[in-house]
């Protein structure tokens, strides 16, 4: 079972007032992720009753990259006098301070993203819309994950990190603050305000615009010009760095996701494999290159994985057969009957 940690015994680890015990336990219980968020929270919330001290976290941060931490936790000070004090009574309480503070440094040191970021996640299968700061909107597809700063968002340029897929619906400051969008592969997508859609995943990366005006560039290949869109207009980034620019297409197919609705165009098996993969997790076995390239057609909405393969069961007349659950895993063979 995790050991519980409570509030107090966190405020007692900040104080320098915790047991040995204590310390261990409050270790243990930051190895969990999901109690990392709230140890933070804890932290910004004893900082504000603490205003004497104002930590500067990235200096402290850079220290430790580059000092000893007996350099930090031990200063060599030149004394002014010498006061008569009994013989280590300071010990234990030196002790237990220290100790606070190098829990403290680790923390920041391990645990440094989740303080500055504020991230937005969803499960396979999952849609959920957030409000930025700003007032902007983003609606995050199923497996995505967007990352944003947890302070002064709102101050100079809006950045935002996407793994996933999304649709950005960013409101135009007073300020002209930019919005701009950094997905995993280096693509950089810049706008002031206007509505787009960013699908960024192993496969590459894609810009669907909607409204407004939008401004592309790869960071990674400063001699490629950026690229300005229009409505209407689909950017591609491949794998292998080509941007790829095609206009005036129906957007139907881009936005579907958002009411989980699947939309296939003469679409083949090999790509409905790749797709339900990104949204629900499963691993599709496909029996022979003829099945792959057997193609569907249509709109259907489905929330799981489950949904689509019943349609491809009944209209493509095949066998689906569940073989695996880490993944959780389906073969798609040809009907015997």
């Amino acid at each position: 079972m995790e050991p519980t940690v409570s509030k107090r015994i966190v405020f007692n680890l900040f104080d320098g007032n915790i047991t040995a015990l204590q310390k261990k336990v409050v270790e243990n219980w930051l190895l969990n992720p999901d109690n990392q968020e709230l140890y933070f929270q804890w932290l910004d919330e004893w900082e504000l009753a603490n205003l004497q001290f104002s930590g500067d976290t990235d200096k402290a941060y850079l220290r430790s990259l580059n000092v000893h931490p007996t350099d930090t936790l031990y200063p060599t000070v030149e004394p002014v006098f010498q006061p008569i004090r009994p013989i280590g009574w300071w010990k234990p309480l030196y002790s237990v301070v220290a100790a606070a503070m190098v829990i403290l440094l680790a923390g920041l040191f391990l645990f440094r993203d989740n303080l500055l970021m504020k991230r937005y996640e969803t499960a396979y299968g999952q849609i959920k819309t957030v409000n930025l700061p700003d007032g902007s909107r983003v609606t995050l597809n199923g497996n995505s994950q967007l990352k944003v700063n947890r302070f002064g968002f709102s101050e100079g340029d809006r950045a935002v990190w996407l793994r996933g897929e999304a649709e950005f619906s960013v409101v135009h400051t007073a300020n002209d603050n930019r919005f701009v969008v950094h997905t995993p592969d280096q693509l950089e997508v810049q706008v002031l305000g206007t509505e787009f859609i960013v699908f960024s995943r192993g496969r590459g990366s894609k810009v669907v615009l909607t409204k407004g005006s939008v401004r592309l560039r790869q960071t990674t290949n400063p001699a490629m010009a950026p690229v300005i869109i229009a409505p209407g207009d689909v950017a591609t980034l491949t794998t292998k760095g080509h941007l790829e620019l095609v206009h005036h297409q129906s957007l139907t197919s881009y936005v579907a996701w958002k009411e989980h609705r699947f939309v296939f165009e003469n679409t083949s098996l090999a790509e409905i494999s790749r797709q339900l993969n990104e949204q629900f997790g499963v691993r599709i076995v496909l029996s022979d290159s003829t099945m792959a390239q057997r193609t569907l057609g249509g709109t259907f909405r489905a929330e799981t994985a489950t949904d689509i393969l019943q349609v491809l069961t009944d209209l493509l007349d095949i066998q689906v057969q569940r073989i695996g659950n880490r993944p959780e895993t389906y073969e798609l063979t040809p009907s015997t009957h």
